[in-house]
């Protein structure tokens, strides 16, 4: 059972001390500081739980990322669908392109389906 003290790794795995030792203070119920001992591999559970965390973190955000591409896309189809309807019922483009207040040639790209 080998300790180190809480400063030391946390200094060498870029954590906060404070937070480690709240962390074991409040698994132990016992007042443990920054510059106790604790067993490495209890300092090894609490580093792999923050980047647990993290990792959640991360996905959770790249989810949000692929949620917001598919709304994006719908969104996209659906003003070309309307832009085309629009168009085929022989309302002008310059009125579409005022409409949504972009350019006459936009207009164009958008019913094409151009980015």
């Amino acid at each position: 059972m080998t300790t180190m003290p809480i400063r030391k790794y946390a200094e060498r795995h870029g954590l906060s001390a404070d937070s480690i030792a709240e962390s074991l203070s409040d698994e132990r119920g016992a007042d443990i500081g920054p510059d106790d001992e604790a067993v490495i591999a209890d300092l090894d559970d609490f580093r792999e739980s923050v980047y647990a965390s993290a990792i959640a973190e991360l996905q959770d955000a790249a989810e949000g990322v692929d949620d917001a591409r598919d709304d994006l896309d719908a969104a996209e189809r659906n003003l070309r669908r309307s832009v085309q309807e629009a168009l085929e019922d022989g309302l002008p483009a310059t009125r579409v392109a005022q409409v949504l207040g972009v350019s006459r040639a936009r207009v164009y790209q958008i019913r094409d389906g151009k980015r």
